[in-house]
């Protein structure tokens, strides 16, 4: 059983969640960062995956689940749990029971291992290259490793591309990400380097995911600037060599 937290702590989480509230206290420690996290609802229950902690020591993650319920009058209230629990109204802390809210560290990510060598694209047979480019040289801010696939030769469906490797928590491109509904931790993150502007072309958000010899690249982009959550088009590519 998750361990169950009082209605007041359940307040100062849901007030953080309004970034136009107040400023944000980058300075304060430890600090939930909202807007970094995937937060989903589903009939009275609300999810937040992946929440960054920023601790003294580093940073956290954890996964938080809130239920609300309604009083009579139709105000949302929190579902209360424990004896003699009764009906608060909002912002109030009522007299027994506790705020329903679970919490637990975020499970590990299973880290992408992707293969560098030489591939050959399934359709159409273009031959392309897969690197490992290391950490990008960022002197404000630690950024996550990255992977490029070039082409070698032959007319690809798929241009340059780049990505990163690490869970969308922990992506630079974590708001874009969050914004268009992007949710899925099979992929990797990143853009398209160039291209004439079709599924894949240039500046085209794609998701990379290797599966033993097979490195697959999908397409979030809908029309010239739109995103869906979801793929909308992918493209194979089989490893032949180093």
């Amino acid at each position: 059983m998750r361990p169950i937290l009082p209605l007041a702590v359940a307040a100062l989480l849901l007030a953080s969640t309004a970034p136009w509230v107040g400023a944000r206290a980058d300075d304060a420690s430890p600090q939930p960062r909202l807007e970094d996290a995937t937060i989903e609802g589903h009939g009275g229950r609300l999810s937040i995956t992946s929440l960054p902690v920023k601790t003294d020591h580093g940073t956290i993650y954890r996964d938080i689940t809130i239920e609300f319920s309604a009083d009579a009058a139709g105000n949302i209230i929190f579902a209360r749990g424990g004896s003699g629990a009764g009906a608060a109204g909002a912002g109030s802390a009522g007299a027994a029971g506790s705020a329903v809210i679970e919490q637990a560290p975020t499970p590990p990510t299973i880290e992408q291992h992707f293969l560098e060598g030489t591939y050959r694209a399934v359709a159409d047979g273009a031959l392309m290259r897969l690197s490992f480019r290391g950490k990008p040289i960022n002197p404000f801010r630690d950024e996550p490793p990255m992977w490029e696939l070039s082409v070698i030769s032959g007319a690809a469906a798929v241009p340059d591309a780049t990505w990163y490797q690490c869970p969308i928590a922990e992506n630079p491109m974590r708001a874009r990400l969050h914004e268009a509904g992007i949710a899925s931790p099979a992929w990797n993150y990143g853009l398209s380097q160039a291209g004439d502007g079709r599924a894949f072309g240039s500046g085209a958000l794609i998701g990379a995911a290797q599966d033993g010899n097979l490195l697959s690249i999908a397409s979030f982009r809908v029309g010239c600037c739109g995103l869906s959550p979801t793929p909308i088009a992918k493209l194979v590519f089989e490893r032949i060599g180093d």
